[in-house]
């Protein structure tokens, strides 16, 4: 009997994600060198932790907003930018909630290849904003909401124009500044609900042997990414990736327990 695993990543079935996958693979802004992601549209009231008793725990939910709401994004990042070679965190615990787990997150993620990356969620922000930004060494993706992206394009990289840019044409930027393209792409009526999306992409590596939008090994990475960003709040100091899982475990273990403890 065969067994078929999958995950419920499903922000990765949206047309925005796919399309910003494709640019990336073809290196459609150069070589990239950092990224910043706000993900704040996740605002909750005291009441949505209070609806079970699992909810915001250590011992229900093993986290906050990194491990439940945050979790696709992370996921996201995971699968656009690869995993990064060490991380940096500062968490808050229950700041503007009655919870013992995060509700605020800041994360800085180094990588081999030299780029870095700033994530930043919280469930407090009733405005919410949620935009991604990448910057290329030949331009700048920017993704608002999941749903609408603006790309700009250099004809070539900004290192090279910009060297032999002399002082006057410096102070005249605007009229001497490089030429590049501007292309704006609308998501909002396309492809279903991305639920439906995922659902069917089960079914159908189960019936046309279809490859799965998210895997299990995707889940793993996923989890240790997350573990990682939680280990290097409780450190105070950046971690690398791999990390020590025991230490993780003892750390994590400590928290449960004077939880429970109340």
């Amino acid at each position: 009997m065969k067994i078929y695993f999958g995950l419920i990543f499903n922000q990765r079935s949206k047309p925005a994600y796919q399309k910003l996958k494709d640019l990336l693979a073809d290196n459609a802004i150069g070589k990239i060198r950092n990224w910043q992601w706000t993900a704040a549209k996740t605002w909750r009231p005291q009441a949505y932790y209070e609806q079970n008793d699992w909810r915001a725990t250590w011992n229900g939910e093993g986290g906050g907003i990194l491990i439940n709401q945050a979790s696709h994004h992370i996921d996201l990042i995971a699968w656009l930018f690869g995993m990064p070679q060490k991380v940096y965190a500062h968490l808050k615990y229950g700041s503007q909630r009655n919870i013992t787990v995060d509700d605020d997150v800041t994360a800085v993620l180094s990588y081999a290849n030299g780029m870095s990356g700033v994530f930043t969620t919280r469930t407090h922000d009733f405005f919410g904003t949620d935009r991604l930004e990448i910057l290329g060494d030949k331009g700048k993706i920017i993704i608002e909401n999941g749903d609408s992206m603006n790309m700009k394009v250099f004809e070539q990289e900004e290192q090279l124009w910009s060297k032999d840019l002399d002082i006057s044409a410096f102070k005249a930027i605007e009229e001497n500044a490089p030429r590049y393209q501007e292309k704006v792409f609308e998501f909002h009526d396309r492809g279903q609900n991305p639920y439906v999306n995922i659902m069917k992409n089960f079914s159908e590596s189960i019936t046309e042997n279809a490859p799965l939008y998210a895997t299990r090994e995707d889940g793993e990475r996923n989890v240790e990414l997350i573990n990682a960003i939680y280990l290097s709040d409780w450190l105070q100091r950046e971690v690398d990736i791999p990390f020590d899982q025991s230490l993780y475990l003892e750390k994590l273990n400590k928290i449960m327990e004077k939880e429970r403890e109340g």
